[in-house]
This record gives C-alpha cells, sequence and structure tokens, in this order.
C-alpha cells in the first residue's frame, strides 16, 4: 500500500492510528493520528482517518476543520465528501449535507452512498417521490457491488412507498430488509401495518 507522505515517521504514526481505528479503538488512535498530521500537516489520509476519530467521538466542528483542511490539498476525496456529509447531517446542516452529497455525486457516479445520503435527506424533507429515485439507484449499485447496506436502502424505499401509498411495493421492500433486520420492531410494525392498507 502506498501512503501519501515522505515522512516515514508520520507514515509509522499513521499506520498503528489506522489500525487502532480498524479495531474501533477511537480514543487510543486519536493521538497516533494527530502526531501523523502535526508530523507531515499535508498528509491527506492522515487527515481523513483523523477526521472519522472526531467524528465518531461527536467532535463536530473539529471534525469539519479537519475535512474542509483535507479537501483544501485535495478537492477531489471522496472519503472527505462523505464525511463531511454525515457531519453536517449531525449539526442539523441539512444544505451542507446535501451539498457534500452532490459534490460525491458529481465526483463518483457510481458510488451508492451518495444517491443514499441525497434519497434520505429528501426523505426526511417529505419529498418522498424524488426520495424514491435516488434509493432506485442506491439499490441497484449496492447491489452491483455485493453490499448488505442494500437492506437499509431497501427498507427506507419501503417507507418512500408507504408514504406514496404504493403498499404492495412498500411491503416487498420491508420483506427484503425483513432478511438482514428479522429483529427490528419498527420495520415489523411498518410490515404489519402495510400489511393491512393493503387488505383494504
Amino acid at each position: 500500500m502506498i501512503y501519501s507522505t515522505k515522512n516515514t515517521k508520520a507514515r509509522d504514526a499513521y499506520i498503528k492510528g489506522s489500525t487502532l481505528l480498524s479495531e474501533n479503538k477511537v480514543a487510543e488512535a486519536e493521538p497516533y493520528l494527530q502526531e501523523a498530521v502535526k508530523l507531515d500537516p499535508l498528509f491527506v489520509d492522515a487527515l481523513d482517518h483523523l477526521g472519522i476519530v472526531y467524528r465518531r467521538q461527536e467532535k463536530y466542528e473539529e471534525a469539519e476543520k479537519i475535512y474542509l483542511q483535507s479537501l483544501a490539498l485535495n478537492d477531489k476525496n471522496a472519503v472527505s465528501y462523505i464525511n463531511l456529509a454525515l457531519v453536517y447531517r449531525n449539526l442539523n446542516r441539512w444544505e451542507d449535507a446535501l451539498k457534500m452529497y452532490i459534490k460525491l455525486n458529481e465526483l463518483d457516479p457510481e458510488d451508492p452512498e451518495a444517491y443514499y445520503g441525497i434519497g434520505e435527506l429528501l426523505q426526511m424533507a417529505g419529498d418522498y417521490e424524488a426520495s424514491k429515485e435516488f434509493f432506485y439507484e442506491a439499490i441497484k449499485k449496492y447491489i452491483a457491488v455485493e453490499s448488505d447496506l442494500v437492506y437499509d436502502a431497501l427498507y427506507c424505499q419501503g417507507i418512500n412507498h408507504y408514504e406514496l401509498g404504493e403498499y404492495e411495493d412498500a411491503l416487498e421492500c420491508f420483506g427484503y430488509a425483513e432478511e438482514a433486520y428479522p429483529e427490528d420492531e419498527n420495520l415489523l410494525e411498518l410490515i404489519r401495518e402495510t400489511e393491512k392498507m393493503v387488505k383494504k
């Protein structure tokens, strides 16, 4: 693997921090990634991983600064856009989150995360018809890359169909989602409600 720094100490700190982060040892990863960035402030990979640490610790303002710093160095960095979108969502900055998902979509039209993110924001705004189109694309692309996240997208798509009165389509989506989440009480309740609507 090639790391985007020539500073071997920064690279070593990054590897240690990233390994800990992959093991979900977020607090332990933080000082190593901070050290990597301190040793090489232009080390984009280290910035991105430090941003993930801050986001998972709910230090959203710090995460935002880190990701903006990363994007200033590489404005075609999909990792930064998607994580910045998540940061903005946590800060209830919906328009900023949408801008990040749109930018991600422009950079990589095959990335299902952009479609999912835009679809979810539109759903939250009550625009179920528009949301449905984005989730349709997300589902197709998740299937293409064999990602289990397709079940989350199907769950959300089921909600769109339900809200639009398309109960049979909703039930089909919920049925697929149930394969992944057989004990999700909210989902099971939605299935029961949708079955009642189909029988009417």
